[in-house]
């Protein structure tokens, strides 16, 4: 198996948007969760149709300095992947392959080092839960009016694979093109997925990770109908993980996506390498539609398997970040499954556990949050 490595990051949240931006507000114990009615959010909503209009809900997670220009083919979460993409690129100083013939790759060429890649051997994986739930809503509204009212540019602007297919598209990457709908764990799972092509020779380079912008009135009422998000009124306590008053999830957007290269290559090459991934695990607990088992057997068999496929035990991880989205059975479910595997035999007291969640940070992220976290 070959050694893969991170290189790059590309981050567009509620916090912001770079690396350095959000992690220096991270620092500052600062958050991105607004209130609905905020004019910051207003370039969320594609119509009046989906801006949130439910009493029960009033805070979300929105991206502060996203553009509000309509793009005819690009809906939101595409939007929020494609600048997270040149992020990424930027920060690994990788420049889209020159054989390309994408306009748009030509232009993306900004990076500081040429690709020593083929662009048949550089892929996209980028995932999202929902995607373009707000241009659904849009379209439904046009269809009631007229078959002609609705754009022609609907399907592609919907579709959750359209991430990887419009970031593909941008940068000339001709390698394998891969996006999967697995809800929370959709981005964790793309970046799980690249991270195995590259090992197993499919690439050489992936962008991989996740994307999702569907706070609106479909999503926010949708979920709220659930009662699995917070009611709090206060942007400053909504989204508390682990907290004995949490109350529920806070929706938000965003981005994440991340360069992965396998080691010789980007060592050749002299990328700025970031991490190493070194394993990956996934599982269903076959329990419930939304509930998690009682027991935490899903989580328990993944963890154990990423750390199976990396070869370590458990007493080597010295830091867990958390999926604790704030729910009250969720956080207790997944800090007892936490426990299971990394607690004792495996703890002392020269080498403790620890455990954190950022989404008190940015909120919910869906799509992207297994990718913005992981």
């Amino acid at each position: 198996m070959r050694r893969v490595v991170v290189t790059g990051v590309g981050f567009v949240s509620p916090l912001g948007s770079g690396s350095e931006v959000i992690w220096s507000r991270l620092a500052a114990g600062a958050h991105g969760i607004r209130l609905l009615d905020e004019e910051i959010c207003a370039s969320a909503w594609t119509s009046d149709e989906t801006k949130p209009r439910g009493a029960s809900v009033k805070v979300a997670g929105i991206v502060p300095d996203m553009d509000a220009v309509a793009v005819r083919d690009k809906s939101r979460f595409i939007q929020h992947a494609l600048k997270a993409s040149d992020l990424a690129l930027d920060h690994a100083g990788l420049s889209p392959p020159t054989s390309s013939s994408s306009a748009d790759a030509q232009e993306a060429q900004t990076a500081t080092t040429s690709s020593p890649y083929d662009a048949a051997r550089m892929g996209v994986a980028i995932a999202s839960g929902i995607g373009a739930i707000n241009e659904t809503v849009d379209g439904s509204a046009a269809l009631d009016k007229s078959e002609r009212k609705l754009s022609p540019f609907f399907i592609p602007r919907i579709l959750i694979n359209m991430a990887a297919g419009q970031v593909s598209l941008h940068t000339g990457f001709k390698g394998p093109n891969h996006s999967v709908a697995t809800a929370c764990a959709a981005g964790a799972h793309a970046i799980g997925d690249a991270f195995n092509f590259i090992r197993l020779n499919y690439a050489d380079a992936m962008l991989a990770g996740g994307s999702e912008a569907c706070v609106g009135a479909l999503g926010v009422s949708g979920f709220g109908r659930m009662r699995a998000l917070s009611t709090s009124g206060n942007p400053n306590n909504a989204s508390r993980p682990f907290h004995p008053e949490r109350d529920g999830f806070v929706i938000a957007e965003g981005a994440a996506v991340l360069v992965l290269e396998e080691l010789e290559h980007a060592k050749t090459r002299g990328a700025p390498i970031v991490a190493e991934l070194v394993g990956y695990g996934l599982s269903s607990d076959a329990h419930h539609a939304t509930s998690p088992s009682p027991v935490g057997d899903g989580a328990i068999r993944a963890m154990r398997g990423a750390l199976e496929c990396a070869g370590l035990d458990p007493s080597h991880v010295g830091y867990v970040n958390a999926h604790a989205t704030s729910t009250p059975t969720g956080d207790s479910i997944e800090l007892a499954a936490i426990a299971a595997v990394f607690g004792d035999p495996h703890r002392s007291q020269d080498n403790p556990l620890h455990v954190s969640s950022t989404k008190g940070a940015t909120g919910h992220m869906l799509g992207a949050a297994g990718a913005l976290e992981g």
